[in-house]
């Protein structure tokens, strides 16, 4: 057996002892300690002191930023005081990454590189399995949570890891860098408080994001141009990226639309258009709405309800009174910008949910969908008669 192939096996002990670590509760520090065997496949050398490094940092700041932007501006997050455990967890993340890193660029993508979609995937499933116990998977109920979730993010997130290593010429700082950032973040105890639906798709935004800039940024080395040919085909890097692009188009689409089905979540997405609520609601705002009790709602709340004064229109306006009146409850309300409360009280059975997250000016896409449209095919009309001409 060649060795190459032997260090391949190597992944099955390595996701097994995470997994035994996970069961019996072992602590952690043994199990990421007798987890940095694969560093012994790694050499000195596979660690470069070039920009690719710095490419990695910026990377891994925008990208943290970018998950917690909205919510900064929304006041919709909240950072709990560190603990004593601070540096023992920086220690733990440490040396987790330094592990991770050496299983997954310096065995596994190191070893398949000639055959890149296979090395990110499987150093993706790697990954997921590393840190995910396999308990979670039998637990049937919350499966379809766990995969769309949890391991959706942690396979894209392997694979852009996978990716900055492949265009930093196989540079194993640069991967490690990245996700020891990323990581050393997630011990801050950040609570982005939007709902499940919200926080993946726009961890897929800023996976994409920091995809994109990989690819444009970063100069592969012809060895990796090589790897990403298919058959006589040759993937050009611009055609590459615009596929990039539109799987991202598509994927946000599925997990908008697809999505709230699955989970029997509510994420009804409404424009609007008038400036009954500014300045917290400004005009064309994209609201978020979920389900809520109605023993839920409590005075201030902003809720979205079936207008009764005008035939069941959908208005998103501020609780400023209940009452109750024949064993039904009533919601008074007001558009805060309003001189004066809604002409008729909202009985309980029209509540549709209440806005729990706006992107400003983004909901003129929907209102406007037709000329968004329109305008779209142009532009791809235009697109595609430069590139036929070019041809």
């Amino acid at each position: 057996m060649k060795r190459s192939s032997l260090k391949l096996l190597t992944v099955i002990p390595y996701v097994l002892v995470w997994q035994v670590g996970f069961v019996f509760h072992i602590d952690r520090f043994i199990i990421v300690l007798v987890l940095l065997f694969p560093i012994i496949f790694t050499r000195p050398s596979d660690y470069k002191l070039n920009k690719s490094i710095l490419y990695s940092l910026v990377f891994s700041l925008v990208f943290i930023f970018m998950l917690i932007e909205p919510a900064i501006a929304y006041g919709k997050i909240h950072l709990y005081g560190t603990s004593e455990a601070f540096f023992p967890n920086l220690l733990y993340i440490l040396l987790f990454s330094i592990s991770v890193v050496s299983m997954n660029q310096g065995v596994v993508i190191k070893t398949l590189w000639r055959k890149p979609m296979i090395a990110l995937t499987i150093s993706s499933i790697v990954y997921a399995l590393s840190v995910t116990p396999i308990q979670l998977f039998l637990q049937l109920n919350g499966l379809p949570q766990l995969l769309l979730f949890n391991i959706s993010f942690l396979i894209v997130f392997s694979f852009l890891i996978g990716f900055m290593y492949l265009k930093s010429k196989f540079n194993l700082a640069t991967a490690l860098i990245f996700l020891l950032i990323y990581s050393a973040f997630l011990i801050l105890n950040v609570n982005v408080q939007v709902s499940n639906l919200f926080n993946l798709v726009w961890e897929i935004i800023a996976l994409s994001v920091i995809l994109y800039l990989t690819d444009r940024v970063m100069k592969e080395s012809i060895l990796v141009r090589r790897a990403f040919k298919s058959g006589r085909v040759v993937f050009k890097k611009k055609d590459r990226t615009s596929a990039v692009i539109f799987s991202g188009i598509i994927v946000i689409l599925l997990l908008l639309v697809v999505m709230p089905l699955i989970t029997h979540e509510s994420h009804y997405v409404i424009a609007d258009p008038t400036d009954s609520m500014s300045p917290q609601i400004i005009p064309g705002s994209l609201l978020f709405v979920s389900h809520i009790g109605v023993n839920q709602v409590k005075t201030g709340d902003v809720i979205v309800f079936r207008a009764p004064w005008e035939n069941g229109t959908l208005f998103a306006h501020e609780v400023i009174n209940i009452t109750h009146s024949k064993g039904q409850e009533y919601f008074i309300t007001k558009g805060i910008n309003n001189p004066a409360k809604d002409p008729l009280p909202v009985p309980s059975s029209d509540l549709v949910g209440q806005v729990y997250f706006v992107l400003p000016y983004v909901g003129f896409i929907l209102i406007y969908s037709q000329v968004t449209a329109s305008f779209i095919l142009i532009l791809a009309g235009i697109f595609y008669f430069k590139e036929t001409r070019k041809k």
